[in-house]
């Protein structure tokens, strides 16, 4: 990269910090161009470069001061190659804080569309504004996508890399139309290289979320796909997550290393963003999943049946949405492909202000334009959104309104999410076997003597809740669909018999213990399956494969 190319950025920063206490009021692009105009790099088309933001907002205090000093000669010298080199280094580190400073990239000004907001009232509001976006025309759209492509390509410094990485990472979110469009300009070979050649952290992890955007899937580490489908069922989640414990302990690997594509709904979803997404230790999960049960399910028979009555939700849906944001950070799903070897999240909710109720599929990725799903879905909301729309139980939570949509429980229409899982699967790689299907249940009560004193027995309100959505979410009849379906030995359903029947909002620490008890005789009584599907799930990929997958990069470059 030429020396004025880096003073020109320097300068562009420096504007930006001088502006700080009184807030810019140009847009970033037009900036740019009055600073740089004999920059080729200013867009013609001011329209495609709608997307502003703030860094003067988001840097840190650090930053600025170490900017502020630097005098004001050390990056105007194109003759000294040597502080021209110092310049860029120092460009680079304030760059790279600017990056880590709190909400670098999940606050408004860095993703506009994801971040949520409050009501009127300064309570967190269950149906986040969406920050409206410019309409852009299609021409419009496409000559920003193409532009920023360009300018990856011809970026030379990790700074001005991961800057239009970033840039691009916003327009594709912003606008998915534009995907399809920046995959025939090659996109996808200029990052793919990018992302092989590159040292720099920060370029890397911008390299993966991008790439996710653009639809592409990295080949399976194991010899096909490898999925795990996690069923709803309130706090019997406990059971589940003995399951997955005794899996980890056989195979010696953390969930996130098992899976390629890991799948939930409801109370599998808070497990799936867990493991997966957070990459959470199993004992840390229980700690936190019990920690969250007591706080969530504390009982008010009064104040529950009269929210019951005006919201038909028994529990308050403030404090749920609170505890999910303690927990949970405030990251959009596609952000969390940023890491390295993290597996595909999906998540289901269901739709009920459509014609008909349908399933809603979160993801922390895209499907390219050749491969587009049957379900309604996206990647671009925080994580803990992800988990409320699953999660809204109805009678336990309010319905979720994200943005035209109202999402409610997802277990309402598929308690074993499987089926959307493997489909899902499919599509990330059409040329790829199932080759490991795991599908955990929160556990069946199934009495042998059902006395005649039960049969007429009066229930409360919450139990008769309870037993209406249990017979409504059945988990089975998926199942045995499967076990026909799918070649033998691929597919492995684990579902604890339980010695009671046991509520969705149970947190008790007796029965909760009692639930582990249950899942921990289950787990001796098929003590050869698990080991079996540990097997499958840590078979390397073969050689064949691995040639294959190679030859298909190098066509791809």
């Amino acid at each position: 990269m030429k020396a004025g190319k880096l003073v020109s950025s320097g300068l562009i920063l420096r504007e930006l910090l001088r502006n700080s206490s009184t807030r810019l009021t140009l847009p970033w692009e037009k900036l740019v161009k009055r600073l740089v105009k004999s920059e080729n790099w200013a867009n013609e088309n001011s329209e495609s470069r709608s997307i502003s933001f703030n860094i003067s907002d988001t840097l840190s205090e650090k930053s600025k001061n170490s900017l502020k000093d630097e005098p004001p000669g050390s990056s105007t010298s194109e003759s000294d190659e040597s502080q021209s080199s110092s310049s860029n280094e120092v460009l680079h580190n304030q760059f790279i804080e600017w990056m880590k400073s709190e909400g670098s990239s999940t606050t408004p000004s860095s993703l506009p569309s994801q971040s949520p907001s409050e009501d009127s009232s300064g309570n967190p509001n269950s149906t986040p504004t969406h920050v409206s976006l410019p309409r852009l025309s299609r021409n419009s759209v496409t000559s920003k996508a193409r532009h920023l492509i360009v300018s990856l390509a011809q970026a030379k410094t990790p700074v001005s890399q991961a800057i239009q990485l970033q840039e691009l990472c916003r327009h594709l979110i912003n606008y998915p139309e534009a995907c399809g469009f920046s995959l025939q300009e090659g996109a996808l070979m200029c990052i793919t290289k990018l992302a092989k050649e590159t040292k720099d952290s920060k370029v890397k992890a911008y390299s993966r979320q991008a790439l996710a955007l653009l639809g592409y899937a990295a080949p399976p580490k194991g010899r096909g796909i490898r999925i795990l489908s996690i069923d709803g069922g309130g706090t019997k989640g406990i059971v589940m997550i003995e399951i997955l414990r005794q899996l980890e302990k056989v195979t010696g690997k953390p969930i996130h290393q098992l899976f390629d594509l890991i799948c939930g709904v409801s109370t599998g979803a808070i497990l799936a963003m867990l493991l997966g997404a957070l990459q959470t230790n199993i004992d840390e999960c229980i700690r936190l999943y019990q920690k969250c049960s007591e706080q969530m399910f504390q009982k008010d028979t009064l104040r529950g049946a009269g929210r019951l009555l005006w919201t038909h939700a028994y529990y308050d849906t403030a404090v749920w949405e609170k505890i999910l944001r303690s927990v949970y950070p405030e990251k959009a799903l596609i952000e969390t492909t940023q890491k390295e070897n993290m597996p595909k999240i999906v998540t289901v909710s269901a739709l009920i202000n459509t014609p008909t109720i349908q399933p809603f599929v979160f993801r922390n990725y895209n499907h390219s334009d050749k491969s587009l799903s049957y379900y309604e879905g996206s990647c671009k909301y925080a994580i803990w959104q992800a988990i409320r729309a699953s999660a809204a139980a109805p009678g336990y939570f309010e319905e979720f309104l994200l943005d035209n949509y109202v999402h409610q429980d997802g277990g309402v229409l598929l308690n074993n999410p499987t089926p959307v899982a493997i489909h899902e699967a499919q599509l990330l790689w059409p040329n790829e076997d199932i080759h490991v299907c795991v599908s955990i249940g929160s556990g069946k009560y199934s009495p042998l003597n059902l006395k005649k004193e039960e049969k007429v027995a009066l229930t409360s309100l919450r139990t008769k809740i309870s037993r209406v959505i249990d017979s409504a979410t059945d988990t089975e009849g998926p199942h045995r669909l499967l076990q026909d379906l799918l070649k033998p030995g691929t597919y492995f359903r684990f579902n604890p018999a339980l010695s009671q029947w046991y509520s969705l909002d149970e947190h008790r620490p007796e029965k909760l213990s009692q639930m582990q008890t249950d899942a921990a005789m289950y787990l001796r009584k098929n003590e050869y399956k698990l080991n079996k599907a540990a097997k499958a799930l840590v078979e390397k990929r073969s050689t064949f494969q691995s040639v294959m997958d190679q030859m298909r990069y190098d066509l791809r470059d």
